[in-house]
């Protein structure tokens, strides 16, 4: 992939800049978090086990809808799929149990949780045990 191709994820990533800075600035009064995000659709990649039965108890929850793509729970097939098929340009977010970090982390494929972000209302409530497992995470990242 040249520096010139747009991949989904930056696509939205701009998208989603640019519309923060329009609401910051006024220019999209009253809409809200939900307002804003309503009709946007995450595409979700994992493992079956990771799969809700149903996800509009989720959509309903924090407005996003999640278009789920499952795959086989081998961590072989999980990483395969994604690495020779770059689905980092197609899918937003990746669930598997752990263990593909260290090989998936440093080339990209996951995103550092920025642990202040004041989105992230319910992390203080996590567990430490599963923020900071070890299993879970690349680079203590």
């Amino acid at each position: 992939m040249s520096s010139f191709d747009i991949s989904r994820r930056s696509f939205v990533d701009k998208a989603l800049t640019l519309g923060g800075l329009a609401a910051a600035a006024g220019s999209v009064p009253l809409l809200g978090r939900q307002a804003l995000a309503a009709g946007e659709t995450v595409k979700a990649y994992g493992t079956t086990t990771a799969q809700l039965r149903d996800w509009s108890i989720m959509e309903n929850s924090i407005g996003i809808k999640v278009e789920f793509t499952p795959t086989n729970t081998d961590i072989g097939i999980f990483m395969r799929d994604i690495i020779s098929n770059d689905l980092g340009a197609t899918q937003d977010i990746f669930i598997f149990d752990g263990g593909t970090e260290n090989l998936l982390g440093p080339q990209g494929y996951y995103a550092e949780i920025i642990e202040d972000q004041p989105e992230l209302t319910l992390w203080e409530r996590t567990p430490d045990a599963w923020k900071r497992a070890d299993w879970l995470r690349f680079d203590g990242k």
